[in-house]
């Protein structure tokens, strides 16, 4: 009850993620009987050894991928979430902000092709931590297929090694699985969203 009621008045959507080994057993039960509603897809956790494996930087014809620093460029980044998830996004420049304005903790990645705007995707690197963690995957549906997505992912790996994790961690979906597996990830888990 603590946690819905801490996360209720943030002015953004909340997700419980439940892992298949969380505790206690029943925990998504527990949700469903306070209100929650199980998003019936799951998502397969995937997890990259970045010390034993190499990075496959992909880096396909007409395809640039930068770093974001400032809130222009992230109108862009929501504008394309927005776009491949049919929902509203107007809370996620206010995080990233945030996010970002905390020293080396997240970077905010855009894909332009012929500086067009296609595709987006960012990483979270909490000081200390061994893990880095991959949000954000998304590609207009007129430019998948192109290497878009191969292209951010190989930025954030190569953000990720170069400041010392050794893990990169992702919850991936069904079109973004195939293409993490080709690059070294492997399973970890997986995990139901409650909303």
């Amino acid at each position: 009850k603590a946690q819905v009621a801490h996360f209720s008045v943030i002015p953004q959507p909340f997700t419980w993620h439940v892992f298949e080994h969380d505790q206690p057993k029943q925990l998504g039960r527990r949700l469903l009987a306070h209100g929650f509603e199980r998003d019936e897809e799951a998502d397969v956790i995937l997890i990259k050894d970045l010390t034993r494996m190499p990075i496959i930087q992909d880096n396909p014809s007409g395809i640039v991928v930068r770093r974001l620093s400032n809130a222009y460029e992230l109108r862009e980044v929501s504008s394309i979430e927005q776009i491949c998830s049919a929902g509203d996004f107007s809370w996620l420049i206010p995080r990233l902000l945030l996010q970002m304005g905390v020293p080396g903790y997240m970077s905010v990645y855009l894909a332009t092709v012929n500086d067009i705007p296609v595709g987006t995707a960012w990483v979270i690197l909490p000081p200390g931590s061994q893990f880095a963690s991959l949000y954000g995957g998304a590609t207009l549906p007129d430019f998948r297929g192109r290497g878009v997505y191969s292209a951010i992912l190989a930025s954030r790996l190569e953000d990720a090694a170069q400041r010392g994790c050794k893990f990169a961690v992702v919850g991936a979906g069904e079109m973004s699985r195939p293409i993490l597996l080709k690059r070294g990830f492997r399973y970890l888990t997986t995990s139901y969203d409650y909303v």
